[in-house]
């Protein structure tokens, strides 16, 4: 079995405690991806699963096994790296079954291994090659085959796509995620890319300062970001933020900016000093200035990206990012903004304030 169970999880470097306290369950199967900004402890919590790094306290399990006392080579589990971690001077086929011939496996079935492995990759021509004469993402491919190979209960990616060019990051996580469903095994993935984190996962789990901000799926997180934190990670371009304060007028809420504009929020939100969060994709735009709800503001900057713009737009309750069809305005033109119905998100004041509502 390829589950995987941390109860209370610690890892401590000197007087800090890098991981602080988590508790995560992995079900079989499952893509998890771990994500969060540098220094989280996303790939110490990682390593720890791995055996590469001893545990402070707490326990972790694979399977029906506990393991956190265990040596890697014990743990049956198969880690790709950030920089492939090959051997130069063996080829292909050599790095692919290196952890096989250390397991005193026959030859001819080392032979089997790689070379069945190599199909799956793409990777027969390669075989008798160096990792010299290899691109990034040839190499990122012998890395993934010598872990394979190994039929490990499960494996972990720490950062694997981040010393290739954007275009190759693309074509990969697309091969990872097509190798986990062709092969069904438990996988964990670091990664500090939210979008590589959302086209991955089956499950993504946010680390803050070594604790699990929250989890979920993709669109979970998305939709309901637990926090200011959360929200302003998950999305691309990120969330909007605008200070304001909710209202109430009998059993209805309003949210007034900085700025005037009031808008409806849902009758639960407690009333006083709040924050509106609103995606870029979540704006239409309008040249009718009139419009209930509407921004009046003026285009301070075009991104174009290809498939649509980036406008950057100051209003009078802050400047904010909207997603918009090519050509739609240029730089000084003055432009209406209208939320989506249900597009904002509400939260406490401060960088990490709880979610109210929305």
């Amino acid at each position: 079995m390829g589950t995987i169970s941390l109860q209370n999880v610690v890892k401590r470097f000197g007087s800090v405690d890098v991981i602080k306290g988590i508790d995560l369950e992995v079900g079989e199967g499952e893509f998890v991806v771990l994500v969060g900004p540098s220094g989280c402890g996303k790939s110490t919590l990682l390593r720890t699963i791995a055996g590469l790094e001893d545990i402070s306290a707490g326990s972790i399990a694979i399977g029906r096994r506990t393991v956190h006392h265990l040596p890697p080579q014990k743990r049956n589990i198969a880690m790709v790296f950030q920089n492939y971690a090959l051997y130069p001077h063996y080829t292909v086929a050599q790095n692919m079954g290196f952890g096989l011939r250390l397991r005193g496996l026959p030859k001819e079935e080392i032979r089997r291994k790689v070379e069945e492995a190599a199909r799956v990759l793409g990777l027969e021509e390669y075989l008798g090659r160096y990792p010299r004469n290899l691109s990034g993402g040839q190499r990122q491919r012998v890395a993934m085959g010598r872990a394979i190979v190994r039929d490990p209960d499960v494996y972990l990616f720490d950062e694997p796509l981040s010393n290739l060019d954007a275009k190759l990051r693309i074509a990969m996580r697309t091969e990872i995620k097509s190798l986990h469903q062709r092969l069904g095994r438990t996988t964990v993935y670091v990664t500090h890319d939210q979008v590589e984190a959302m086209t991955m996962a089956d499950r993504i789990v946010i680390l803050r300062g070594g604790e699990i901000a929250q989890q979920g799926t993709p669109m979970e997180l998305y939709g309901k970001p637990a926090d200011r934190f959360v929200a302003g990670f998950i999305g691309a371009p990120t969330m909007n933020f605008l200070d304001g304060s909710i209202e109430a007028e009998g059993d209805d809420r309003f949210i007034r900016l900085t700025g005037g504009l009031r808008a409806r929020a849902p009758g639960s939100t407690p009333t006083g000093a709040a924050v509106a969060g609103i995606r870029p994709e979540d704006f239409r735009i309008s040249s009718d200035p009139g419009m209930h709800d509407a921004i009046a503001g003026r285009i301070a900057l075009v991104e174009p990206t290809g498939p649509s713009d980036y406008l950057l737009v100051d209003t009078p309750s802050g400047r904010v990012t909207v997603v918009a069809a090519n050509g739609i305005g240029r730089v000084g033109d003055q432009i209406t903004l209208t939320p989506a119905p249900g597009a904002w998100h509400f939260f406490a004041p401060g960088e990490n304030g709880r979610r109210l509502a929305g």
